[in-house]
């Protein structure tokens, strides 16, 4: 953990600023794989920011807990929101927020609420819907959110219903939205009214409309039968710094897969026969982190969700313009070179510090 820590605080060869975000990288990846050390050891590197370090848990609370642990997301919700507890601590909180982020790894975890707002926001299927939903009444938007068959106009009906003025979507109008009126139709779809009450304090805090979608999660899940899937989720560092932290959010990371890709013959064969050339940078890295990022330890699973999270990542991919009959081909091909990729990657780190 030291060594982690030393390297974000002392710059190595880089600055504070660029380093920041390889830490904010691991801190949420490491959550998602359970991996303690590696998220507790980002937390203490990012805790000279203490207000953004509090922002980037409650999102992840969101976005990788959710449903999965109820527990877990209410303690992050009210940490995270309310902050005049850490005024009375001698650390100013210090302690209590690494400790939460320890919990948050052990957490099960469900990234039900992401997932769908992927397909909300990229889905190409779902433009037309879109197009219509955006002009749509609030009456109209809380009927589809509570009817539809489809979870994908369902989160997208959610979505405006809330604004676009408060959680934009690119393409598309700012229109005022009514959080009260997400919680009403949520309500009567038997979320409970605490639960509701937790996920406002959450949705007037952030730019993403994470919170607004969670209930939509909250039903799923009621009616469907979860089981948790737990999984051994080796990863390789380097001084410290597990890998996966090199992602497509990270500059270093953009780097190491984009070398690569340069060097990746069958990945470029794959690409040349499914996707516009300007398109595949972008397809790449996300290619990369659906088969290694969003890894979980613990998995919330029922059927709805998993069928989800295959149409998120076919969003995602077919959003970058990638064919829809290629992605099984590319994910298996990214997943079995990323040994190639960490070479890459300690490559990258390495010159970082010459």
């Amino acid at each position: 953990m030291s060594d982690f820590s030393d390297y974000y605080m002392n710059g190595a060869g880089a600055s504070y600023a660029s380093d920041r975000w390889i830490a904010l990288s691991s801190l949420q990846k490491s959550i998602r794989r359970g991996a303690v050390e590696p998220a507790t050891a980002a937390a203490a590197a990012l805790w000279s920011e203490p207000s953004r370090l509090l922002d980037r848990l409650l999102v992840i609370s969101l976005e990788d807990i959710g449903v999965g642990d109820p527990g877990v997301l209410r303690e992050a919700i009210e940490l995270t929101t309310e902050r005049t507890w850490r005024r009375k601590l001698p650390d100013k909180g210090r302690e209590a927020t690494l400790g939460l982020v320890e919990r948050m790894c052990t957490a099960t975890k469900s990234r039900f609420s992401d997932e769908i707002l992927a397909i909300a926001a990229l889905e190409p299927a779902l433009g037309s819907v879109r197009t219509e939903l955006a002009m749509a009444s609030t009456e109209q938007l809380a009927c589809f959110s509570a009817t539809s068959d489809d979870i994908g106009v369902r989160a997208l009906a959610s979505w405006f219903l809330a604004g676009t003025a408060r959680y934009p979507m690119d393409g598309l109008p700012r229109r005022q939205g009514d959080l009260a009126a997400v919680w009403e139709a949520a309500s009567e779809l038997g979320v409970p009214a605490d639960w509701l009450d937790l996920l406002n304090r959450a949705a007037r805090r952030m730019p993403w409309p994470l919170a607004v979608l969670l209930p939509l999660a909250y039903v799923s899940k009621a009616n469907g039968k979860p089981t948790q899937l737990a999984q051994a989720a080796p990863f390789e560092t380097w001084r410290g710094v597990p890998l996966y932290a090199l992602d497509q959010f990270t500059r270093r990371g953009r780097v190491a897969i984009g070398r690569w890709f340069a060097g990746c013959r069958e990945l470029q064969e794959i690409l040349q026969a499914a996707a516009p050339r300007p398109a595949w940078p972008k397809i790449t890295r996300y290619g990369v982190f659906a088969v290694e990022s969003q890894v979980c330890s613990r998995h919330l699973m029922w059927p709805e969700q998993r069928d989800v999270l295959r149409r998120s990542m076919q969003a995602e991919l077919t959003g970058r313009r990638l064919h829809p009959e290629a992605m099984d081909a590319l994910l298996a091909c990214a997943k079995a070179n990323l040994s190639g990729l960490n070479d890459h990657r300690r490559q990258v780190m390495d010159e970082a510090l010459l």
